[in-house]
């Protein structure tokens, strides 16, 4: 009896991981839904600031409070050591990528209120162009690289994550990324 209670300890652990990550990943499609209908009696300035502040949660990025308390009762939780280790390596990895999103975001909507002509040729909002354009590439990762380890395909995530924000940073609306973030190239 004591081999299954880890599992289902773990297992509830992954059950608990993947609703937030559903929950994350809807979120950001009501967000936008709010903020285009608000946006239509606040005028244009009203929608973007809208816009601006329901998507710092569209990346998972909660209340800090909400957030340690998810993560503290998962680790309370864990079996073992390791399983902990495990765990908080896991969570470490997951906030990075979710900041450095969101800090991609803010430089991104930076160049488009700095080059609005950049948006004139855009395939559809510059939100959620953004999320599915790194959604696509992490699903891209997990299916061309399936043998690699979660960690490694993180931390590929996190090195392309950073390439892309020099990028943005050097060139600006010039940047590859800005027509692929957009949903003007494959």
């Amino acid at each position: 009896m004591k081999c299954e209670q880890p599992r289902r300890s773990y297992k509830i652990v992954q059950r608990r991981i993947m609703k937030m990550k559903i929950i994350h990943f809807f979120f950001p499609l009501f967000g936008f839904m709010a903020a285009n209908f608000l946006g239509r009696f606040l005028g244009s300035e009203g929608s973007a600031i809208m816009t601006t502040g329901l998507c710092l949660n569209s990346f998972g990025l909660q209340d800090r409070g909400v957030y340690w308390n998810e993560i503290k009762t998962a680790l309370d939780q864990a079996p073992s050591q390791t399983e902990y280790n495990r765990l908080l390596d896991f969570e470490n990895r997951d906030l990075k990528i979710r900041e450095k999103k969101q800090e991609l975001y803010s430089l991104f909507q930076q160049v488009l209120s700095q080059h609005p002509n950049v948006l004139e040729n855009a395939a559809y909002t510059p939100q959620e162009a953004f999320i599915d354009f790194f959604n696509e590439k992490r699903d891209a990762l997990d299916m061309m690289h399936s043998e690699w380890s979660p960690a490694e395909k993180d931390h590929r995530e996190i090195q392309f994550l950073g390439q892309v924000e020099q990028d943005l940073r050097t060139r600006g609306p010039d940047s590859v990324y800005m027509t692929k973030l957009l949903g003007n190239a494959d």
